[in-house]
């Protein structure tokens, strides 16, 4: 089984390369990218892992990308999670399952779909010719706690349970200037206790649709514009 990810507000050092807001599978990935080519940096999170998140699961494209990023970057304990025969042979414990194929349906607009037509409207891709080379299902709450080990190992705090306060930067210098308060666990009021300070050059936001940092970065929602915006429903 894989190991609990501590949570701690203690922070080791105060100045970094990189802050990363948000550690799901893509902050982590980044600062595991980051730790690796010898930049410092931090993950910062208001909650804990291993945690529930919905999805993912994996295509050729993402499978082909995530075999570059590990040969790129001389990343070998990531290399196995390009398929499923790899990564059930490299890393058993990390929970994936094997992903057979996928649909696409149409339909139209303001339109309902007609139950009796979806197999006439409908296209049904296989996702591989082996199982060894499937795409794959990822739990995540296994796969996300497996990144945040494998960036934590290469050398990035992280800071669960935290949130920031403010952030403000700094022009001259170049650093972002960041407070953070950390978030007691079972807390049943939405008080946290400021615990930190820290500072960085460049501050990322991988939070996904929350978009945590807009408030900081003047980073205002702009999908308005977007043909499609689609949401996952459990």
């Amino acid at each position: 089984m894989l190991a609990v990810v501590p949570s701690s507000p203690s922070v080791n050092r105060k100045s970094f390369d990189f802050a990363i807001v948000g550690s799901g599978f893509s902050g982590s990935l980044l600062a595991w990218i980051l730790a690796s080519q010898g930049r410092s940096a931090v993950l910062i999170d208001k909650a804990t892992h291993p945690r529930f998140a919905i999805g993912e699961s994996s295509t050729p494209t993402a499978d082909f990308l995530l075999a570059h990023l590990a040969q790129r970057w001389n990343l070998s304990n990531l290399a196995p999670l390009a398929c499923w025969g790899t990564w059930k042979n490299q890393f058993p414990n990390v929970l994936c399952g094997k992903k057979r194929g996928f649909s696409y349906y149409a339909h139209q607009p303001n339109q309902p779909i007609n139950p009796a037509e979806i197999t006439k409207n409908s296209l049904l891709v296989a996702a591989s010719s082996q199982d060894h080379w499937s795409d794959t299902h990822w739990l995540r709450s296994s796969v996300d706690t497996f990144l945040v080990e494998q960036a934590t190992q290469a050398g990035v705090q992280l800071l669960q349970q935290s949130s920031i306060t403010k952030a403000t930067f700094d022009q001259v210098p170049h650093t972002w200037n960041i407070d953070l308060s950390y978030l007691p666990p079972d807390s049943r009021t939405p008080d946290s206790i400021p615990h930190a300070s820290i500072q960085a050059t460049w501050i990322i936001d991988a939070t996904g649709p929350h978009g945590s940092m807009a408030a900081w970065t003047r980073n205002t929602d702009n999908s308005h514009w977007m043909r499609t915006r689609t949401g996952a429903v459990f």
